[in-house]
């Protein structure tokens, strides 16, 4: 037996998954209308706005990225693109950083 949700039309019923004996399927049925409540109790909280990294965070973790990306044997990378990424942080330490 289960609690399902209608958020949409706010009504909640109170279901049993049964198989069907004509076609050998489960189904989900149900036995009850139930009080809606507004959330399921197994609802996530409401996620905060914003960013979770700082920008410093985010621009170590570019940096780490930038620098796996270029020197890593592992790096997917091919030749072209790990030439044109070379040339775009050297642009960035000339120029400033930010864009």
């Amino acid at each position: 037996m289960g609690v399902h949700y209608d958020h949409k039309n706010r009504r909640a019923f109170e279901t049993e998954i049964r198989r069907n004996p004509e076609t050998g399927t489960l189904e989900r049925i149900i036995t009850r209308e139930i009080p809606y409540l507004g959330e399921p109790p197994f609802a996530q909280p409401p996620k905060e706005r914003g960013t979770t990294l700082t920008r410093e965070q985010a621009d170590r973790l570019r940096q780490g990225l930038q620098a796996f990306m270029l020197h890593s044997d592992d790096s997917p990378l091919d030749a072209t693109t790990r030439a044109q990424l070379a040339r775009y942080v050297a642009w960035r330490q000339k120029n400033g950083g930010n864009l």
